[in-house]
C-alpha cells in the first residue's frame, strides 16, 4: 500500500513493505504497486469464483461384451437420463470403452460418475462410423442397442450408492 505525501516541491510516496516498515518510495512505483494489488485481487477473485459446484457424482464403470467376449473395436455407452433423482438434475453420461471394452461413466469430468437418477442405455460400437463422405454406416451390434428405448439396457443410480458396476452383456447370435 502506498501512502502519497504532497510537499511544496515535489510527492513522496511511502510504501509498507513486508518488513512491516514503512519506507519511501518513487511515485512511479506507485503505479506499477497499483497494477499489482489490481492483479493479485483479480486472480484471487477468479480463484474463489472457480471452486467446484457441481453436484455430487456415483462413480460407474462396467464392461462390455459382445456373445461373451470382448468387442471387436472401441465405442460409447450413452446414459440418457430419463427421472433425476429427488433434488438432482437430469444430465446425460457416457462411459468410452477400448476393444477390451471397460469404461468409466462421466458426467462431468472422465471418470467421475453419473449424477443419481434412472438411465436408459444406448450402445454405438461401429464398423463403419458416421461420416460426412456418404459411406453407409455399419455396426457391430443389434440396432435396437442403438437407440435407448428399445435397447432394453436400464440403469438406476442412487444419491447413496457406493461405486457401482454396470456391466453390459449384448447377444448378437439367436438361439
Amino acid at each position: 500500500m502506498c501512502l502519497e505525501v504532497a510537499g511544496a516541491r515535489r510527492s513522496w510516496c511511502f510504501d509498507w513493505s513486508a518488513q512491516r516498515t514503512l519506507r519511501r518510495v518513487r511515485c512511479a512505483d506507485q503505479r506499477y504497486a497499483r497494477v499489482h494489488a489490481f492483479i493479485v485481487s483479480a486472480a484471487c477473485l477468479a480463484a474463489l469464483g472457480c471452486g467446484n459446484n457441481r453436484p455430487p457424482t456415483v462413480p460407474v464403470s462396467g464392461k462390455v461384451t459382445i456373445d461373451g467376449k470382448s468387442p471387436p473395436a472401441g465405442g460409447t455407452v450413452w446414459f440418457t437420463p430419463d427421472e433425476a433423482a429427488a433434488g438432482f438434475a437430469m444430465r446425460p453420461g457416457t462411459g468410452d470403452f477400448a476393444a477390451d471394452g471397460v469404461f468409466q461413466a462421466k458426467t462431468f469430468a472422465p471418470g467421475d460418475g453419473l449424477l443419481p437418477g434412472h438411465y436408459l442405455v444406448r450402445i454405438d460400437c461401429w464398423k463403419v462410423a458416421p461420416n460426412m463422405e456418404g459411406k453407409r454406416t455399419q455396426s457391430y451390434l443389434p440396432a435396437k442397442y442403438q437407440n435407448p428405448q428399445q435397447s432394453g439396457l436400464e440403469l438406476t443410480v442412487k444419491p447413496d450408492d457406493d461405486p457401482r458396476t454396470f456391466d453390459i452383456e449384448i447377444p448378437t447370435k439367436k438361439k
